[in-house]
C-alpha cells in the first residue's frame, strides 16, 4: 500500500479494490479498514468488496454493518453485493434483517428481481 500511497494510486478504485481483496485474503482487516478510511468517497465496487471480504472471512456482523453504513449514504447495492449480505444471514441467524433486506430488493428495482427466488430462502428459517 505503501508504493501505491506514495505514486497516489491509493484513489484510483483500479489499483485500490484488488488491494482491498488481496487484503482479505491475508486476513489483514486492519489494513482493509484503513485504506477505506483514507478514501474520499467509496465506488460501489469498494463497497462491495468490503462485504463480500468480510461475509468470505465469516465475519458476518462486520458485513452487514457495511451494507447498512453503505445504505445509510444512500448507496444502492448491486446484484454482486446483495448475495454476499445474503450469505451473513446464515451466519448472524438475523432473519428480520433478512427480510427487510429482501424488501430493500423490492424496491431497489428490475435487475434484483431476479434474486427474489433466492430471498425467498430466508421464508424457511
Amino acid at each position: 500500500m505503501a508504493a501505491l500511497t506514495k505514486v497516489g494510486l491509493h484513489e484510483d478504485p483500479s489499483h485500490r479494490n484488488p488491494l482491498v481483496s488481496l487484503y482479505f485474503k491475508c486476513c489483514l482487516f486492519g489494513y482493509v479498514q484503513k485504506l477505506l478510511d483514507e478514501i474520499p468517497e467509496p465506488d460501489l465496487v469498494s463497497w462491495s468488496s468490503l462485504i463480500s471480504g468480510y461475509a468470505q472471512n465469516g465475519l458476518g456482523k462486520e458485513a452487514l454493518f457495511v451494507f447498512y453504513e453503505m445504505h445509510c449514504l444512500g448507496i444502492k447495492c448491486n446484484e454482486f453485493a446483495f448475495p454476499s449480505v445474503l450469505k451473513t444471514f446464515s451466519m448472524t441467524k438475523d432473519f428480520v434483517l433478512g427480510k427487510e433486506v429482501q424488501g430493500i430488493v423490492v424496491v431497489t428495482g428490475s435487475n434484483l428481481m431476479s434474486m427474489l427466488p433466492i430471498l425467498r430462502i430466508t421464508d424457511y428459517f
